[in-house]
């Protein structure tokens, strides 16, 4: 079985200009994949079989000047905005080694939620929902990283 956390992506702010505008049309994408029409669901990690979500791309940066380990946070579904942030620093020092192996795990990797709290709808959050599976596992075929170096990230299907 994969080991599957809900994480919060750091940086967001950083991604100026397109911070907050890029969370915003996120949380619509969203919107439109019927999260707001769940009564009682506050993100899609709640959601035993929930559809797809707007797939995540984790990309390894190793030459980031701030941390050797960065790990990229790319949201496809945003075009030009996809770069939206980073793992967490406690989190990507553990994962880089992992992600930099030969053979790297295979990572399913989705939007869990968008977070825009009503009084600062202005600092918008987002939480991704990641599953890193042994490239051993047989349950994937392996893809090549639309990043053209990281590692493959798509919606998953979490019945695995």
């Amino acid at each position: 079985m994969p080991m599957i956390s809900v994480i919060r992506v750091v940086g967001v702010s950083f991604r100026k200009p397109h911070y907050p505008g890029n969370l915003h049309r996120l949380s619509e994408i969203m919107d439109q994949a019927a999260l707001s029409s769940i009564t009682g669901v506050t993100s899609w990690a709640d959601i035993d079989g929930a559809p797809e979500t707007p797939a995540v791309v984790l990309c390894r940066a190793p030459d980031n000047p701030h941390d050797s380990n960065a790990i990229e946070v790319h949201v496809p579904a945003l075009g030009k905005d996809a770069f939206v942030g980073f793992i967490p620093a406690d989190l990507a020092v553990r994962w880089a080694p992992r992600l930099d192996a030969d053979p790297a795990p295979i990572v399913e990797a989705c939007v869990a939620m968008v977070a825009i709290d009503p009084v600062h709808p202005d600092k918008p959050g987002l939480d991704i929902r990641v599953a890193l599976h042994r490239p051993d596992c047989g349950l994937h075929e392996d893809l090549p990283c639309s990043c053209g170096g990281g590692v493959v990230g798509r919606a998953p299907n979490w019945s695995i």
